[in-house]
C-alpha cells in the first residue's frame, strides 16, 4: 500500500510540474521593460510666439460724467446722426461714441437760418432809415438856429432821430439773437463720450429744455 501512495504522489508531483511548464511554454513572452517604455514623440521647431490670456468678469462701470445734452431752441428735429470717422452719417443712439464739438442733431436749420437773413434785412433798413432822420435833424437843427424852423420841428426832428438809433439797436439785437438760435439749432457734443440715452427721434416736435441724448464721459 505504501509503495501504491508513492506512486500517485509522485505522479501528482509530474503532473503539476507538466501542467506549469506547458502554460509557461504556451503564454506569448511579455515584451522587455525598455519597449513597454516607448512613446511616440512629435518633433516641431522652436519659434516665437505670444500667449493670450483672457479673464471675463462681471461688474459695473462706473462713468466720471453724464451730460443730459438739451436742446436750447424749440422746432422739429431734422437729423439725429453723428459722423463717423470713416466720412458716414451714424444714428446718435446708445453706444456711439462721440467727440467734444461733434454734431448731434439739427432742429429746424432752415427756419433759423430763414430768421436770421430776416434779421440781417432788418438792420439794414433800420440803418437806412436813421442815415434819413440823422440828415433830417441836421437840416431842421440849421434851419432853427437860422430862425426858419420852429422849435417845436426841431424838438419833432431830434425824436425821430432818436427813435431810428433805438429801433437799429433792437434790430441788431434780434440780429444777434438770430444767430444765436441759428447756432443752437446745430446740437453738438459738450464732451468727449458714449451716447448712453436717446431721448428723441428724428421728426420728432421738440421744446426749448427738451433732452435729446445723455452722454458718459467713460474715461
Amino acid at each position: 500500500m505504501k509503495v501504491i501512495r508513492r506512486i500517485l504522489y509522485l505522479a501528482a508531483v509530474l503532473a503539476l510540474v507538466f501542467v506549469t511548464f506547458w502554460f509557461g511554454f504556451m503564454r506569448k513572452p511579455a515584451g522587455s521593460p525598455e519597449e513597454e517604455k516607448k512613446v511616440p514623440v512629435e518633433v516641431e521647431l522652436v519659434s516665437a510666439g505670444s500667449i493670450e490670456e483672457r479673464i471675463e468678469l462681471t461688474g459695473w462701470i462706473k462713468a466720471n460724467q453724464i451730460v443730459d445734452v438739451a436742446s436750447k431752441v424749440a422746432g422739429r428735429v431734422e437729423s439725429l446722426s453723428v459722423l463717423s470717422n470713416e466720412g458716414d452719417l451714424v444714428a446718435a443712439e446708445e453706444g456711439v461714441s462721440v467727440k467734444k464739438g461733434q454734431q448731434l442733431a439739427i432742429i429746424d436749420h432752415d427756419v433759423y437760418l430763414a430768421q436770421l437773413s430776416a434779421a440781417k434785412a432788418s438792420v439794414k433798413a433800420k440803418e437806412i432809415e436813421l442815415a434819413d432822420a440823422e440828415r433830417e435833424k441836421k437840416r431842421i437843427v440849421a434851419l432853427y438856429e437860422g430862425g426858419s424852423a420852429t422849435e417845436q420841428s426841431k424838438d419833432k426832428a431830434i425824436t425821430a432821430a432818436e427813435l431810428s438809433a433805438a429801433s437799429l439797436s433792437l434790430a441788431g439785437a434780434n440780429l444777434e439773437l438770430a444767430q444765436i438760435n441759428l447756432r443752437e439749432s446745430m446740437i453738438v457734443s459738450p464732451i468727449d463720450g458714449i451716447v448712453t440715452a436717446k431721448h428723441i427721434d428724428e421728426g420728432n416736435l421738440i421744446r426749448t429744455g427738451d433732452r435729446i441724448v445723455a452722454i458718459a464721459d467713460m474715461k
